[in-house]
């Protein structure tokens, strides 16, 4: 009922907000048919609105047309550059299985904010898809020098140094872990491992 509403009153006034919140309905129950609809009538009238075509790109990113969906990231990217569309422009050249452009984009993203969440993303193409595993391990180490060690970084380091039995990784980055959130299993691992290591001086220091 709402959507017929908003539908209604995007006809009577052509304001766009009101076919937005139509589009919006449409998706969350699934409508995928009747949103693209609505999305084709709507960029009749506003055809550079990031808004709608960002749900065009969704649209075509459930489909698996990620050809489709490139080439209206990267016309949005020339409207707007601003982190969101690089991250859109991304996930389609993942899509394509182009990873050193979607590593590409995933940069441009995460050096406009440093969003973590980003970095995570470029990491796992890094180290997954494109086997430059030392580089995936140098941006989360930079990350976590410049911007801090979150749970969510940190956790990440702690993979890649296990996997690569980087005892000395694993020791500093619980030692961060125990500063930032003073949970004592952080400590009890640091301290594990100084012990695996054989150094007492090392683990009655940290201790104290």
């Amino acid at each position: 009922e709402s959507q017929s509403i908003f539908e209604y009153l995007y006809d009577r006034t052509k304001r766009v907000d009101y076919i937005v919140e139509a589009i919006k309905v449409s998706l969350i129950k699934r409508d995928f048919e009747n949103a693209k609809t609505l999305i084709d009538k709507a960029l009749k009238r506003y055809p550079d609105h990031i808004w709608i075509n960002r749900f065009l790109i969704g649209y075509y990113l459930d489909k698996k047309d990620f050809q489709k969906a490139k080439e209206i990231a990267l016309r949005l990217i020339k409207i707007d550059k601003n982190e969101r569309n690089y991250e859109i422009a991304a996930a389609a050249y993942i899509g394509l299985k182009e990873y050193d452009l979607a590593l590409k984009y995933y940069q441009s993203a995460y050096r406009q904010n440093y969003n973590e969440d980003i970095l995570n993303k470029m990491v796992t193409i890094l180290y997954k898809y494109l086997n430059r595993k030392d580089e995936a391990l140098s941006y989360l180490e930079t990350h976590s020098r410049m911007q801090g060690c979150s749970y969510k970084v940190c956790s990440r380091l702690l993979e890649i140094y296990g996997k690569q039995k980087n005892i000395d990784g694993l020791v500093s980055t619980y030692k961060k872990l125990y500063e930032k959130f003073k949970n004592i299993e952080f400590a009890k691992k640091a301290v594990e491992l100084l012990l695996y290591q054989k150094n007492r001086y090392g683990a009655v220091k940290f201790l104290k």
